[in-house]
Parts: C-alpha cells; sequence; structure tokens
C-alpha cells in the first residue's frame, strides 16, 4: 500500500507541473489527488515501522497508546488533505490555508520517529546490525532502520 500511494503521489504531483495556470480547478483536483496520496503513505509508513520495530510483546497500554497515535495522525492527515489549496508560483503547487494542520502533522510525524528511534536504541538493533555473521535479523534490522531514516529526512521536507 505504502509503495501503491507513493507511487500515486509522485505521478500526480507531476502532472501538477503540466496544467496552466489559468486552469485552477484542474489544479486544485489534482492537489487533493496528490496531497491525499502524500498522506496516506506517510500514514502507511508510520504506522509499519511503530508495528514492526520490535518483535516483543507489547503491552495492553502500548498498544493502545500507539493506536491512539495513528488515529490521530489519520485525522490530521485528513484535515490537511481537507485544507490543501492550489498556488501557482509558476506552476501548480499545493499551499495550506490552516497553518495548524500543517504543524499538528510535522509534530506527529517527528513522534512517530522519535518512538521509532527510541525503540531502535532501546532494543539494541544497531548493535545487531554491527554483528559481522549475517543473519536474516541483521537484515531486517538495517531495512528498519533504514525505513525510519527515510521518513525522518521525509517528514523533514515537507512543503
Amino acid at each position: 500500500m505504502f509503495l501503491i500511494s507513493s507511487a500515486l503521489w509522485a505521478q500526480v504531483d507531476f502532472i501538477n507541473f503540466a496544467i496552466p495556470s489559468t486552469s485552477s480547478n484542474a489544479c486544485q483536483v489534482t492537489i487533493i489527488a496528490s496531497t491525499f496520496f502524500d498522506q496516506a503513505a506517510r500514514v502507511i509508513i508510520g504506522g509499519f515501522l511503530l508495528w514492526s520495530v520490535g518483535h516483543v510483546k507489547k503491552t495492553p497500554v502500548e498498544n493502545s497508546g500507539l493506536c491512539a497515535l495513528m488515529g490521530i495522525r489519520t485525522v490530521a492527515g485528513v484535515i490537511f488533505v481537507a485544507y490543501a489549496r492550489p498556488q501557482f508560483a509558476p506552476v501548480c503547487v499545493a499551499r495550506s490555508d490552516l497553518l495548524a494542520a500543517s504543524v499538528a502533522v510535522m509534530v506527529l510525524d517527528m513522534i512517530i520517529v522519535g518512538v521509532v528511534a527510541i525503540r531502535v536504541f532501546t532494543l539494541g538493533l544497531l548493535d545487531v546490525i554491527r554483528e559481522a555473521r549475517s543473519s536474516t535479523k541483521q537484515v531486517q534490522s538495517k531495512a528498519l532502520v533504514y525505513c525510519g531514516a527515510g521518513l525522518f529526512l521525509w517528514s523533514l521536507v515537507r512543503v
């Protein structure tokens, strides 16, 4: 789902470059579509990382907290998409009419990245990566750490 959402986001966002400045309705439609796919991809990858980092059994309180965090992040993403508006500068680009939604989405993404980073350090996944002998756990740990770092960088370059 993440790959589909991120690919659709990139394709629709690329289409925005071809929209003439006289067509504000077409720009609005593509902005909403690209912003939706962007937010969907971010929520999917964030949820995957929260769920997959640490194969240890989570307590019910921890599970509830992570579910609540992802629920709040989903609602913030929906609000962010609802307030996405077109702006021609000089091509069709997205801007948000509600600064609070943009800030909330950024903060929630950083909280998700922070929780993932804390779990990576506390579970010793970096030590597993440094092991001399290659193993499945080492490959999985590398993938999760790199994916978390990618989400962190993606969150930093938010429009």
